[in-house]
This record gives C-alpha cells, sequence and structure tokens, in this order.
C-alpha cells in the first residue's frame, strides 16, 4: 500500500509542479508589462521636466532636445515590441506544455512522450533572441543623446540635476526590466527541466474495466468482462494488479497480476492462474492478447 500511495503521490506532485510552473510565467510575465510601463513613464516625466529647463537656455538645444524625444519614444516602442516578443508566443508554448505534461500523466501515447520533449527543448531557447535583442534596446543612445545636451550646457545646474535624475531612473527602471525578463526565462528553463523529469515509463495507476474474448482454443468464442486494477507501479516499470470477474452467479473473482512495462508502453504481465497477458498502453486503453491452457484473443480495457 505504501508503494501504492508513493506512487500516487508522486504522479501528483509533477501536475501540481506544472501548473505552479505556469502561474510562475504568467506572474512574470506581468511582472515584464509593468516594467515596460514604468520604463516609459519615467522617462516622459523626467523629460517633460527637461524640456521645461530647456526653454530658458539657447535655442540650438531645440535639435538636441528633438534627438532625445526621439530616442525616447523609439525606446518606449522597442521594448514594448520586446515584451510582446518575449512573453507571448513563449507564454502559449507553456500552457500547452503543462496541458501535454497533464495528459501524458494520465493518458499515455508516443506521441504526447515526442510532445513534451519538444516542448522542453524549445522553452529553453524560445526567449533567447528576443532578450538579446532587448538589452540591444536599453543600451540605446538616449543616455548619450542626454548627455550631449548637458555639455553643451555646462552651467545649467538645474537641467543637470534634471538630466542626471532621468539617468539614474533610467538606469533602475532598466534593471527592473532586465530582472523582470530574466526571471521570465528562468520560470521558462524551470518548466522545460519538470517537463523533462515526467517518468519516461507510462502511468497505468488506474482502474480499468474492459473485455477479452477467446479466439483460438478449448473456449473459442467466448467473451469476459473484467476490471483490472492497478494497485503499485514502480519507477522502473514493475507493476501489481487485481484481476476481477464475475462467475456464472455473479459473485467476483479477484486473481493477482504482476508485470512489468516499458518506456514504448509495452505491458506484459502473468495472473496468478498463469494466463499471460502483453498489451500496448496507448492514451487511456491498454490493448492485447492474453493466453492459457483454455485458449487465446485479444483483449480491451480502458480507464476513465
Amino acid at each position: 500500500m505504501r508503494q501504492f500511495i508513493e506512487s500516487l503521490e508522486s504522479r501528483t506532485l509533477f501536475s501540481v509542479t506544472l501548473l505552479t510552473d505556469q502561474a510562475a510565467i504568467v506572474s512574470d510575465a506581468a511582472a515584464i508589462k509593468t516594467a515596460v510601463k514604468n520604463l516609459a513613464a519615467q522617462n516622459n516625466t523626467l523629460l517633460a521636466a527637461i524640456t521645461v529647463d530647456l526653454k530658458t537656455l539657447p535655442k540650438t538645444n531645440a535639435p538636441l532636445l528633438k534627438t532625445v524625444k526621439s530616442a525616447a519614444a523609439k525606446l518606449a516602442t522597442a521594448t514594448a515590441s520586446d515584451e510582446t516578443s518575449i512573453t507571448t508566443s513563449s507564454g502559449k508554448l507553456a500552457k500547452k506544455s503543462v496541458t501535454d505534461g497533464d495528459t501524458l500523466l494520465t493518458a499515455w501515447t508516443p506521441k504526447g512522450e515526442t510532445a513534451i520533449a519538444s516542448d522542453a527543448t524549445t522553452l529553453n531557447s524560445i526567449v533567447v533572441a528576443p532578450l538579446g535583442k532587448l538589452q540591444l534596446d536599453l543600451n540605446g543612445p538616449l543616455v548619450a543623446d542626454l548627455g550631449v545636451i548637458l555639455t553643451q550646457n555646462p552651467t545649467a545646474t538645474k537641467l543637470a540635476s534634471d538630466i542626471n535624475a532621468l539617468d539614474a531612473a533610467y538606469a533602475a527602471a532598466s534593471a527592473q526590466l532586465t530582472t523582470a525578463a530574466t526571471q521570465y526565462q528562468t520560470g521558462l528553463t524551470t518548466l522545460a527541466s519538470d517537463l523533462a523529469a515526467i517518468p519516461t515509463i507510462p502511468n497505468i495507476l488506474f482502474n480499468y474495466a474492459g473485455s477479452s474474448s477467446v479466439t483460438a482454443g478449448a473456449h473459442k468464442g467466448k467473451s469476459t468482462n473484467f476490471t483490472f486494477d492497478v494497485t503499485v507501479e514502480s519507477a522502473n516499470g514493475s507493476w501489481t494488479a487485481t484481476f476481477t470477474t464475475k462467475n456464472k452467479a455473479g459473485v467476483p473473482v479477484s486473481k493477482q497480476a504482476q508485470g512489468t512495462l516499458d518506456s514504448t508502453g509495452a505491458l506484459n504481465g502473468t495472473l496468478s492462474d498463469g494466463t499471460q497477458i502483453t498489451g500496448i498502453v496507448n492514451g487511456k486503453t491498454i490493448k492485447g492478447t492474453e493466453q492459457n491452457a483454455q485458449g487465446s484473443g485479444p483483449f480491451s480495457i480502458t480507464h476513465p
């Protein structure tokens, strides 16, 4: 029983972990959006102060101010675009990846196994280029252009104070945005790591129900309804189950079954009466063949 409980807890933990990863990614994406808006707002506020300062200074500053405002506007547009590039596609992939992972834990398929491997690989690289673009944009000409204005007005103390304030605020806002974007990337790689940690052996810890039919042997033509309750599944794929049918009087008769399962979904086992079973896990279904002294034939079972 302990092994059964630990296996269930492990499967449940994976599912909860994936959902936690997704929630963190959504939160980190919101932090990027906030940081982008904060950067633009701070620049606009302090540029307004610098504009006022320059009204009392030589008109030769006008083209310099125009250059600064242009740089600030381009920066705001670029960082907003960067935010979209960083979070949109990756956010959709993260959501898909969590769904793929949860599906694999309850309805294993080879296609699902391939999907989470692909998801994990892409999650590790999807924001590398957009993050590089963000850093290029944050290292743009705004600070240098402000420095030109400062150089041209060496005695304007109020202007110098406001420019220095903008420089400091810009550095802080840029750091906030960089930190948020880096944290977002970390969230994606964490999700990728957790997807990769999902066991490659299919999860069959379920209560299956289905039927079998004898197509060869002494009992040819006989069909049987049964349940197959898997109570233990180890990390190496070994499993224990209870096979239950009803006798002619309608009384349930149970037999123990044990076997193995590999990463391709191939299942093999033996019932306590010597019946051999082989099958393939695909989604919520196991289909295969059972064979004993009385005959052999196909079976199919499914869990809810």
